[in-house]
């Protein structure tokens, strides 16, 4: 895999917490490489391995490259309920461009409005019984962070390392930017951010941490 700073960073919060996961949970998966690139370094096992992608297309893949992984063809949002999903038709036109958001620039004829079953991760939690608490969660939803954020009610405070792909400036209709997000887990909640690395004017790699690993205020 090409450097990545997003996975780097995961590594470089682990080593310098002395943490070893044993689960990890990618949200907006788009084709599961991370979830796998991840769970090979860390020695986390399959059925400790949680992927979740409304994209249908998407889904099939992740399921036929994947079968041992915990995967599940539901979207993560602020409420339990079906939602509306821009799905990008074609895996040549960037179908990791598809969001439960809506944008004004991109070509109505590159995507279908589907509707998908969304959850709010409390919920999904509810159903897992056994997972207490999630060392790794990674988001990428084009947009929708913040939402997905908020759906995980008080179980926030269970996720030890909190990967994020967070925008700068509107992407897609009416969505959260890096401030809202940051004051969110900062100021709302007991993270603080670990590292950030900007992809693009646009775009960011955030990585937050859940201050119970530390001392750190």
């Amino acid at each position: 895999m090409n450097q990545r700073y997003d996975l780097l960073l995961i590594q470089e919060a682990c080593k310098e917490f002395n943490i070893q996961p044993k689960n990890i949970f990618e949200i907006g998966s788009r084709d599961g490489l991370d979830t796998n690139w991840l769970s090979q370094l860390f020695n986390i096992p399959p059925q400790n391995c949680f992927v979740f992608e409304p994209h249908p297309t998407s889904y099939k893949n992740i399921i036929s490259n994947f079968p041992k992984f915990n995967i599940f063809n539901i979207a993560l949002w602020d409420e339990t309920e079906t939602i509306t999903f821009n799905a990008i038709r074609n895996e040549k036109n960037n179908i990791g461009m598809s969001s439960l958001m809506a944008r004004d620039n991109l070509n109505p004829e590159l995507y279908d409005i589907i509707d998908v079953d969304a959850w709010r991760m409390d919920n999904v939690l509810n159903n897992i019984s056994y997972v207490r608490e999630i060392d790794i969660c990674k988001i990428d939803v084009e947009g929708a962070t913040f939402e997905v954020l908020c759906g995980f009610g008080t179980r926030l405070n269970d996720v030890l390392i909190l990967q994020l792909e967070i925008e700068n400036k509107e992407i897609w209709k009416e969505q959260k930017l890096f401030t809202d997000i940051n004051n969110f887990l900062t100021k709302e909640n007991d993270f603080y951010l670990f590292g950030q690395f900007r992809l693009c004017d646009e775009q960011s790699d955030c990585l937050y941490i859940n201050k119970k690993l530390t001392n750190h205020v």
